[in-house]
C-alpha cells in the first residue's frame, strides 16, 4: 500500500486552499491501489483533475517526469530501510522536487547503502504535510527547482561517478 490516500487528501485540500490553481495530478494506473484510489478520488471530487497513465516504457515516464511534472511523487509508506522506487531515482537524476516519506537516520542510511541521503526530499508524514509542500513548491517555482538541483549533483557524484569507478576498478 503506497497511502495514496495522504496524496489525495492533501491534493485536495490544495484545490480547496487555492481554486484558481491550475494543478493536475498523474498517476499511474498500475498497481494493487488503483481501484481503491479511483473511488477515493471520485469521493472527493477530483475526477477533473487526475490523468491517469496507462503503463508505459521507464523513457517515457523520464519523459513526462523532465517535461511536465513539478512535483515527482513516490510512496508514503512507513517502515524500517525503505527506499524510494524508481520514480525517486528519476526525480533525484533530474533534480526534480520529490515528496516520499523516508524512515531513515543519515548514518543508518549510509550504512546501508554506502552513500548519504540526498541533499532535499520533501518527507511527508500527512496529508496536511502533501498540502503544504504542494504550496511551497507552486508559490514560487522556479526557487523550489533551483532549491532541488542538489539532487541532481548528488545523483552524479554518489551514483553516476561511484558505478562508473566500480566498474573501472572491476576490469582495469
Amino acid at each position: 500500500n503506497k497511502r495514496n490516500d495522504l496524496l489525495l487528501h492533501g491534493f485536495k485540500h490544495s484545490l480547496d486552499s487555492n481554486p484558481l490553481a491550475n494543478i493536475q495530478l498523474y498517476l499511474s494506473e498500475w498497481g494493487p491501489n488503483v481501484f481503491e484510489s479511483k473511488q477515493l478520488i471520485h469521493q472527493l471530487g477530483l475526477d477533473d483533475y487526475v490523468i491517469w497513465l496507462p503503463l508505459m516504457p521507464r523513457r517515457y515516464i523520464s519523459y513526462i517526469l523532465q517535461h511536465y511534472a513539478d512535483i515527482g511523487v513516490g510512496e508514503f509508506v512507513r517502515g524500517p530501510d525503505i527506499i524510494w522506487g524508481s520514480t525517486g531515482w528519476e526525480c533525484l537524476a533530474h533534480g526534480i522536487p520529490y515528496m516520499e516519506t523516508l524512515n531513515f537516520q543519515e548514518d543508518r542510511f549510509e550504512s546501508l547503502y554506502g552513500f548519504p541521503l540526498p541533499p532535499k526530499i520533501l518527507n511527508i508524514d500527512s496529508a496536511i504535510h502533501v498540502c503544504s509542500s504542494i504550496s511551497q513548491i507552486y508559490s514560487d517555482p522556479v526557487t523550489a527547482r533551483d532549491e532541488f538541483l542538489g539532487n541532481k549533483l548528488w545523483f552524479v557524484d554518489y551514483i553516476v561517478k561511484q558505478t562508473l569507478k566500480n566498474w573501472t576498478d572491476l576490469f582495469c
